[in-house]
């Protein structure tokens, strides 16, 4: 049996079958009490995005997931975004931009960056309160996810919205915010019930690893809250399904799968490298990485390593506007969402398939566990069934 750090999709099963049929359930009640509760709310976002003409392919549950993203945000972050220090902010957004452009200052600039996130998600009592939603507050908390780096993609989603709302009077802007709260405390409560079990382990691993991560440049990913697994793998059921018939359209299909899949370290394993692609050679028979080669083999689909989320960005561009390549994304839950925007976002037809449980040592594991997934999912998108 593999060690749980912080979720099991498998959740004690022989495999993780039971959670795909768990998640395409809840992700039918959001949608139903999402359209019951704010689907005035959701008509006026809908046309609100296609008036500014780049929004009309988009479905409504893309558009009422994005109102999700935003309401669990801002209860997880809200609060810190206020006591965000404007200097604190200009020195991580420069860090940040920094890291991604020069390779050779990461390890520095991760260090830096390291002491400021750990700032930027001090605890504040809070006795279950929030600010309150003003013009100020709600620039702040954009101000402090873009501060963070680590909503880019689901910044610009947010950012949507907020554009909505700066056309409303402030009146109505506070019944909005109201209503789609209430959506995420259904979220909540409901996806306790649904998915907890599949994620019982999140915060004894938060609270067992909080001095570790203090001063780490990934301490706000590595902390992120039960809720916020949840709404990933909700976001990628919704995401799944918008995008699945451009996807089973394709004539190619690649299946991209993370580097904490192989089961020899990166001195041992023999796959071959070809500019950033990087391809299982079958060196050893155990490896998942190598299972799921042997079944692209038999179905006809590509299999590539991506050695680190760095990665990820740089390899999607040669296939940016390709409309004859499917590409499925594997990940852990807190990748995805944001992983499936970015691709989105590229012109590129998508399916991401959840990773069963994590284990890479860049992030979870100092020594690493080899991760593995749903081969029967992986089988199920890539034939269109």
């Amino acid at each position: 049996m593999e060690k749980v750090l912080t979720y099991s999709l498998k959740n004690r099963e022989k495999n993780s079958d039971p959670y795909y049929i768990e998640i395409e359930k809840f992700a039918d009640a959001f949608i139903q009490k999402g359209e019951l509760c704010i689907g005035r709310i959701l008509d006026e976002y809908t046309s609100f995005l296609c008036e500014r003409g780049t929004e009309n392919s988009r479905s409504r549950e893309e558009n009422l997931f994005d109102l999700l993203m935003m309401a669990i945000f801002w209860n997880n972050y809200s609060l810190n975004s206020i006591h965000l220090n404007k200097k604190a902010k200009i020195v991580l957004l420069n860090l940040a931009n920094i890291r991604n452009r020069v390779g050779a200052f990461k390890p520095g600039v991760d260090y830096v960056r390291g002491i400021l996130m750990t700032v930027l998600m001090k605890k504040y009592h809070t006795h279950g309160m929030k600010p309150m939603v003003t013009d100020d507050n709600i620039q702040g908390f954009l101000d402090w996810l873009q501060a963070s780096n680590e909503f880019k993609h689901e910044l610009k989603r947010i950012t949507k919205f907020t554009g909505f709302l700066s056309t409303k009077e402030h009146e109505e802007v506070e019944s909005i915010f109201t209503s789609v709260l209430e959506i995420a405390d259904w979220f909540e409560k409901e996806s306790m019930l649904r998915l907890g079990k599949y994620t019982e382990n999140v915060d004894d691993f938060i609270e067992k690893n909080r001095d570790y991560y203090y001063w780490r440049e990934d301490s706000i990913f590595c902390s992120r809250k039960r809720n916020e697994y949840h709404l990933n793998m909700l976001g990628a059921e919704i995401m799944n399904r918008a995008f699945r018939k451009e996807f089973v359209a394709t004539k190619y299909k690649t299946i991209l799968v993370p580097a904490c899949m192989r089961s020899k370290s990166d001195t041992e394993c023999r796959m071959i490298k070809d500019g950033l692609d990087q391809i299982c050679t079958g060196c050893d028979k155990k490896c998942n990485i190598h299972k799921i080669s042997s079944l692209g083999k038999k179905e006809g689909f590509d299999v590539y390593i991506v050695p680190h989320s760095s990665s990820f960005s740089a390899w999607l561009q040669k296939w940016a506007g390709h409309d004859d390549v499917g590409i499925v994304a594997v990940a852990c839950p807190l990748n995805l969402v944001a992983g499936g925007l970015e691709i989105v976002s590229l012109g590129i037809k998508a399916q991401c398939v959840l990773l069963d449980y994590c284990g890479c040592k860049n992030h979870w594991d100092r020594e690493g566990i080899p991760t593995n997934l749903n081969l029967n999912e992986v089988k199920t998108i890539v034939s269109g069934n």
